[in-house]
C-alpha cells in the first residue's frame, strides 16, 4: 500500500486496484476516528480532503456473514458486508484489528466491501461476497480484483481452543493456523484465511497489505492490542 497525505491527514491506498475504483484505508492522523460515536464529527473533513461525496453506506456490523446489496448512502444494520452497482456512493466499513476485504469487477463496474474479523473469516464472508456479487451482477470471480487491507497481523494474533476448532472446520488443512509457544492456543492468520477464501471462490487477483495494526499503533487503532474505542475505516466506491 502506498500513503496518500492530505490536509494533515493520512490514509492508504491499494497499488493494484484499476482506475475504476476509488478505495482508501483511514488512520488516526490528524485525530480522525471513524467509531459510530465519533463518525458524525470526523467523517467530513476526510471525506472532503479525498474528494469523496459527503454521504456513504455504512454497514452495522455484527460479526456474521449477511451481505447487503445498497443503492443508496445511510446506515444498514446487521450486514457486515455491502455491494453495490452505483457510481458515486461510498461504502465503508469500520474497524480495530478486523479484516477488510475489497473486492471489485471490471466488467460489470460492480463492489463488494467486507469487514472479516474471526467469526466473519470462519463463516467464510470474503467468498460469500463473491458469490453475492455473481448473483447479483453476473459477476465471474476470475476477472474479480480483490484486495485485503491492513489488520492485525499473523504474528500477533493469538486464539484458544475454541477459536482454533472452528478454524479447523471452516479451513481443514490450509495453513492458516501457526504454531503458539503456549500450549492450546495457536497464531490465526487472517491475512492468508481470506486469501484462501478468495482463491477457493475463483478469485485471481489478490493484493495483500501484510500491514498489521498490532505493529503500527502510531497509526491504526487495535482494540486487541491497545484496548482502543476507536475505529478506523476502508472507505470504497465505483468512479
Amino acid at each position: 500500500m502506498r500513503p496518500d497525505d492530505r490536509d494533515g491527514l493520512r490514509v492508504y491506498r491499494f497499488e493494484s486496484l484499476p482506475d475504476g475504483v476509488d478505495a482508501l484505508v483511514t488512520t488516526k492522523r490528524g485525530g480522525i476516528d471513524l467509531s459510530r460515536a465519533a463518525r458524525h464529527a470526523h467523517a467530513p473533513r476526510l471525506f472532503a480532503a479525498y474528494d469523496l461525496p459527503p454521504a456513504a453506506a455504512w454497514g452495522i456490523q455484527v460479526h456474521e456473514d449477511v451481505v447487503t446489496y445498497v443503492d443508496a448512502p445511510g446506515v444498514v444494520p446487521g450486514t457486515d458486508a455491502l455491494i453495490t452497482d452505483v457510481p458515486g456512493l461510498p461504502l465503508g466499513v469500520i474497524m480495530a484489528d478486523c479484516v477488510p476485504v475489497l473486492v471489485y469487477d471490471p466488467d460489470h463496474h460492480a463492489l463488494g466491501l467486507a469487514h472479516a474479523g474471526w467469526p466473519g473469516t470462519v463463516a467464510r464472508l470474503a467468498s460469500k461476497t463473491v458469490r453475492a456479487m455473481t448473483e447479483r451482477f453476473g459477476s465471474d470471480p476470475a476477472a474479480l480484483v480483490a484486495a485485503i487491507g491492513p489488520s492485525i497481523g499473523p504474528d500477533e494474533y493469538e486464539v484458544g481452543p475454541d477459536v482454533i476448532d472452528q478454524v479447523r472446520d471452516a479451513y481443514e488443512d490450509a495453513p492458516v493456523l501457526r504454531e503458539h509457544p503456549t500450549p492450546g492456543k495457536a497464531f490465526f492468520d487472517l491475512w492468508t484465511a481470506n486469501d484462501y477464501d478468495l482463491r477457493s471462490a475463483g478469485v485471481q487477483t489478490i493484493e495483500v497489505a501484510n500491514l498489521s495494526t498490532a505493529r503500527h499503533l502510531d497509526e491504526f487503532y487495535s482494540w486487541r492490542v491497545a484496548k482502543d474505542t476507536g475505529r478506523f475505516a476502508t472507505i470504497a466506491m465505483l468512479r
